[in-house]
Order: C-alpha cells, then structure tokens, then sequence
C-alpha cells in the first residue's frame, strides 16, 4: 500500500545580486527542463540594475543530462507523481516570494518569464498565486494545458501577455501552435498580444514551404496556420499582405486560402489581390477573383477592375460576376 508524508525540503534559487529590498521590480524567471537556476540566470545578467532583482528559482527534481554520470539537470515535473509535483511547486514558489516581499516597504512590479518547460510552471503558479503580475513572457513555451480556463480568466485579463516562438525550433508545429491560439483565445487576450503569434505563424509556414512547394490544400499544417491566423483576425492581414506581394508560389496560395477564412477582415488586402490580376499566372487570377469575392463589401474599390475583366476576358466573365455580386 502507498503511503505519503510530508515533510521540511530545501530548495534553491539564484538571484542577479544580492537584494536590497529597494528595488522597483522584480522578474521571475523559469529554467527550462534539464537546466539549472545558477546558469540560467546569467542569461539575464546584462539586465540586472539597482532598482531590477532578478530571480530564478530551481525545480526540484533532478537526474544525469547523459547516461548515470556527468551534468546534472533540474525540472518542473514529469508525468510520474505528476499532481504532488505540481502542487510542491506552488509551496516552493509562494514560500520564496512570501520571504522576499516581507523584506520590502514598498511591494515591487512583478514580472514573470517562463522558457520551455518553465513557460507551462509559471502559467500555473501566476494562475493561482494571490499577487499581482503585470507582465507574463512566454519563451519557446505555452500556457499550461490543464488550467482550468473560468477560474483563471480574471488572472490573466489584467497580465500583459508576450509569447516568444523561434523559427528555428523544430519542437513547434502548427498543431501546438494552434493549441495555444485557442487558449489564449478562449482566455480573451487577443488583440494588441496577438501580432507576435502572426508573424511567428507566417514564418512557421514559410519555413515549411521552402522544404517543400506541395499546395496548401495538400498540407494539413499549412490549413491549420490559416485557420489559427483567420481566428485572430484583422491583425493578421499586415503578414498576409506582405506574403502576397512577396512571397513565393505557395506562400501567396496560403495567403489567398487565409483571405477566403478571414472575409471582410481581410479588407486591406485589397490593393494586393488587384495586383495579383495582373498575375500571368491564369490560376493565381482566379484565386485573386475568389480572395475579392471572399473580402465583400470591403473590396468596393476593386469594382472597375473586375468590371473590365467582366467585359474583357470572356473565361473569367462567370468569376467576375461573382465578384461583383458578393460586393
């Protein structure tokens, strides 16, 4: 029969000087899996100033990088004991920030970093932690897929959310991606927040097609980073609009297929898709009618183009047509 105890645990920390308890914020920082808090730390020394603290806590589980010897990693958790994990990370975590605070006469600005494995800890302790955090960074890491999205909601409303996504990162898919857009959707913090998750999608998607020129239609990642970019909406019609102009082939496909899934949001795009009517290309003309039927009402000012393609190219008459209905 298993059986639990609790009992006294010491843990550690680093922080990027000593504290003086004048300082005006403080920036928690989450080691990813298999670093250590004192190493990690020396990233963000260069940012360490008298009125910043900077301080990086360490998970409490450790083991061998390599084999039964050699550099030693911590980590958050694992999926075994994974709750009782958890749970000892919030005590460590609310204990180190009860003993730091106590010391101050003025309570500081927090801000909370998290980086891979430590994005998923710190979306989790920010979520039921009884203080106030202003900004919350997320690198090469999401929230916390187990948060219980109604009691967090408030939390994170009044936190200013960044997300940090490499393009390099072969561990990011357009499925994780998406993912996170549906909670950070679902949590209500679209809006200005949403213009990293664009351009990180714009360029997972270019990256992608530079292996490989297949169509859109025949990449499942490729459908659902349109569908990801049309749920945020107007914010993402400025990449859309540079991909038209500039991308290649495919990109300008993925642009058009994300058009088609944004309608009338994507008005702006406007001024792209009439220059695509110029395309020799008699494929990409007929996507661009389709991208101008897809925008409506917005494409008011395409009119005397299609009107002239109405009465001019008899193979594109029907298309057209369309067009100028849907307006």
């Amino acid at each position: 029969m298993k059986k639990q105890v609790e009992f006294t645990y010491q843990a550690h920390y680093s922080v990027s000087h000593e504290p003086t308890f004048r300082e005006k914020e403080i920036w928690i920082i989450f080691h990813g899996y298999g670093q250590l808090a004192e190493f990690f730390i020396r990233k963000f020394l260069p940012y360490d100033n008298p009125d910043r603290l900077i301080i990086a806590p360490e998970g409490t589980n450790y083991s061998y990088l390599n084999g039964f010897h050699g550099r030693v990693g911590a980590n958050w958790m694992t999926r075994h004991e994974r709750e009782v994990a958890i749970a000892n990370n919030h005590r460590l975590l609310d204990k180190l920030m009860e003993n730091i605070l106590f010391e101050f006469e003025e309570i500081p600005v927090i801000h909370v970093l998290g980086f891979s494995q430590g994005a998923a800890t710190a979306t989790r302790w920010v979520s039921r932690w009884s203080g106030k955090v202003k900004s919350l960074i997320l690198w090469a890491g999401g929230f916390a897929q187990d948060l219980v999205l109604e009691d967090v909601k408030a939390v994170f409303s009044e936190t200013k959310l960044i997300m940090v996504l490499g393009e390099q990162d072969e561990l990011i898919t357009p499925e994780s991606i998406l993912k996170q857009e549906e909670l950070i959707r679902l949590l209500g913090l679209f809006g200005e927040n949403a213009s990293g998750t664009v351009t990180t999608l714009v360029n997972l998607v270019r990256r992608r097609f530079e292996k490989s020129e297949s169509h859109l239609l025949g990449y499942q990642g490729g459908v659902e980073c349109a569908q990801a970019l049309a749920n945020i909406g107007s914010a993402s019609a400025g990449e859309i609009r540079v991909l038209l102009r500039e991308g290649t082939g495919s990109e300008k496909r993925f642009a058009l297929a994300t058009i088609g899934l944004l309608g009338e949001r994507a008005a702006t795009c406007v001024p792209e898709l009439l220059a695509l009517l110029d395309s020799e290309d008699p494929a990409m003309v007929d996507a661009a009618l389709w991208g101008l039927a897809a925008v409506g009402p917005g494409a008011v000012d395409a009119v005397p183009r299609v009107v002239r393609i109405l009465e001019q190219a008899p193979a594109l008459s029907q298309k057209a047509a369309g067009v100028l209905y849907s307006i």
